[in-house]
């Protein structure tokens, strides 16, 4: 490297640039090249701590090998171990960094105490405290609780804390008293930082420790007023508007174990005089006792994005002009524009209200999640609300066989597809439409980008119909020969006809037709249906799909050429007959391909492992080795909309 080249990477502006795009581990080996690198990466090595990430479990876990017991026995025979030098590596790194860190996530009580008594983390612009208890095993929880004294329980850790226990609460137990600790130096850490933006305060704040008084809420809120711009607050000791009143700039708010109405009172009838905070623009609900969705949208007249666990039923108590009126206000509608239920089922009464009592008054909507779309909320949001961008599921599900409890109309999503110009994203794996009524229906949105969802209905001859039309050689009855070259003169026809539907869509960036069809229950329904092949067990599920979508150039293709933008691909569980050559096809005409998936599930399909299938796959690594085939690995717990959308607030970068 020449003497200019070395003076370049010497320039700070430079190096923060490119460090600021570098994960954790880089950053480490920036640190090393040189002291000069080093005074200016440090900064951003410590930028962001997030104690569920790299390193930091495994650390945190042995650290409750070195910390004395309530035994006093154990005492001198655990100080000393070798594990007290990480103990002593994480107290010092915060005396020594603390003044760089800005986003700092907790779920650890001896890093949310280090953090405090260093008395450094001072420039803090996020802190999120998570579950104190779930990165420890009972051994290490209780070692860590006891780091503290017992003489030091009954005090407060800071006279700043003073007023901040409910004069009501009386302790539960032993080990409560160390929760307390904790808790205290959790709000000391918050006190510490008056310039936060983004504040999460978890409910195991108060697990087992005293409720806090609303007075010293009240004080911390306010010395965080001039800053807060996004708050999580899972604490039962306010209500929110309170809350609000004290933080003027707070525009996302998160509440769970709260309420916006006061303390030991439900209604189901909306508020009157609703103190209105109009610089709010997002909330999320995370309670199951039920949210008067009127008084949210009155509450907050700005709001823009609202996620919600579950509302009050109002299909009963109030009409469609009850509903109008309480939705419209000084000449128009509320602003909002994205809707989001986290619930997986929601009663065809509330459905139906949906449709009926809130969207026909809510027209801006661009964005809109349910776990399955009928054809009354879609008729609804197609009329009503004409800028309509995206519309999502709010999971998945284990397979497409889990979810045959509840309902899932078929062709609904066509509604939107037909007569929602504007949308982008359909994100719904579970919908399905057919392939005659898409082929009778044309869409309108010409702009999507995005397509999730199921395409159903073909004429496919069955394998065994298959290789009989193929082998001229069998004598076969010559009605059922001429049934059979119908249904596959009819399956061409359909074949053609859903690819020049497809072939519109010339800003599609990810087309995802399949999903994991292999049936992830089966193993509890029928033992013989587990099998191994090389030391890996697998389900026999149905095998793939029948009537899906067949990818092959024979049925039609090459008619996606006009799909150049297109980046993914999925056709998991869709019987789609591809080989060499669909695969070379791919390569040459579609120039944007990143992601290709669903050759991997059909290799076990029929309860063997097809060597062919890996043939695919190595040929098309060698065809062109920046493509990823995609295993998505599934977790059978559903993905909750409010972590998937918001949840919640803007977290720093995952580093």
């Amino acid at each position: 490297m020449n003497q200019a080249a070395q003076e370049v990477w010497r320039l700070p502006e430079l190096t923060w640039n490119i460090g600021e795009n570098l994960r954790p581990p880089h950053l480490l080996i920036c640190v090393q090249v040189c002291r000069q690198w080093n005074e200016m990466f440090i900064p951003l090595l410590w930028r962001v701590i997030n104690d569920t990430k790299y390193s930091w479990p495994t650390l945190l876990k042995s650290l409750a090998k070195c910390y004395p017991s309530h035994d006093s026995d154990c005492l001198e025979r655990q100080t000393n171990t070798p594990n007290t030098n990480s103990r002593i590596w994480i107290e010092d790194v915060f005396v020594k960094y603390g003044r760089h860190i800005r986003h700092l996530t907790i779920s650890n009580t001896f890093l949310n105490n280090a953090a405090a008594k260093s008395g450094t983390c001072t420039h803090l612009q996020s802190l999120w405290l998570l579950d104190l208890r779930r990165a420890l095993d009972l051994r290490g929880t209780r070692a860590i609780r006891g780091w503290e004294t017992v003489s030091d329980l009954t005090g407060l850790v800071s006279p700043i804390l003073e007023g901040i226990a409910d004069p009501g609460f009386t302790w539960s137990g032993h080990y409560a008293k160390f929760d307390w600790i904790c808790a205290q130096w959790f709000w000391v850490l918050v006190l510490q930082n008056q310039g936060l933006v983004t504040l999460q305060l978890s409910w195991k704040l108060q697990f087992e420790s005293p409720l806090f008084s609303t007075s010293f809420l009240t004080r911390v809120y306010q010395r965080l007023s001039k800053s807060l711009r996004q708050l999580s607050v899972q604490l039962s000791s306010m209500t929110i508007p309170p809350i609000l009143n004290v933080l003027p700039n707070v525009n996302t708010i998160y509440w769970k174990f709260t309420s916006l109405y006061r303390l030991g009172s439900t209604t189901s009838q909306p508020l009157c005089n609703t103190t209105v905070f109009p610089q709010v623009r997002t909330v999320i609900v995370d309670e199951k006792g039920g949210t008067n969705v009127y008084d949210l949208l009155r509450t907050f007249p700005n709001l823009q994005q609202l996620c919600l666990w579950t509302v009050i039923d109002f299909s009963e108590n109030w009409t469609v002009q009850q509903a109008k009126d309480l939705l419209y206000n000084n000449g128009s509608f509320h602003p909002l524009s994205g809707l989001h239920f986290v619930r997986d089922f929601l009663p065809n009464a509330w459905v139906d209200q949906l449709a009926t009592h809130i969207i026909p008054f809510l027209p801006h909507l661009t964005e809109v999640t349910l776990k399955s779309l009928d054809t009354a909320v879609a008729t609804a949001l197609a009329i009503h609300c004409p800028g309509l961008e995206k519309f999502a599921q709010i999971c998945d599900g284990d397979s497409l066989h889990s979810n045959n409890d509840l309902p899932f109309e078929v062709n609904a999503m066509g509604i939107l597809l037909e007569r929602c110009p504007n949308l982008k994203i359909f994100d719904g794996i579970q919908h399905k439409i057919e392939a005659d009524y898409l082929t009778e229906h044309p869409w309108a949105c010409r702009r999507l980008e995005y397509l999730r969802c199921q395409i159903v209905g073909l004429c496919r001859l069955t394998s065994d119909e298959e290789a009989i039309f193929n082998d001229n050689s069998q004598e076969v009855d010559a009605r059922r020969r001429e049934e059979m070259e119908e249904k596959h003169r009819r399956c061409q026809e359909q074949h053609q006809k859903v690819y020049a539907q497809l072939s519109t869509l010339v800003y599609l960036r990810a087309l995802y037709i399949g999903f994991e069809y292999i049936e992830t229950w089966s193993e509890f329904l029928d033992p013989t249906t587990r099998f191994t092949i090389g030391g890996r067990l697998y389900y026999a599920g149905n095998g793939p799909f029948p009537n899906t979508l067949e990818l092959s150039l024979k049925s039609g293709l090459d008619r996606l050429s006009t799909l150049r933008r297109l980046e993914v691909l999925d056709f998991e569980g869709v019987d789609h007959r591809i080989n060499e050559a669909e695969l070379e096809w791919m390569v040459n005409n579609l120039p944007s391909l990143r992601v290709v998936g669903g050759l991997k599930e059909s290799s076990v399909f029929r309860g063997y492992e097809d060597p062919r299938v890996e043939d695919l796959k190595d040929y098309l690594s060698k065809l062109k080795p920046c493509i990823r085939q995609e295993v998505i690995d599934r977790k059978s717990a559903p993905r909750r909309c409010m972590e998937r959308y918001f949840y919640c607030l803007p977290l720093p970068t995952e580093l």
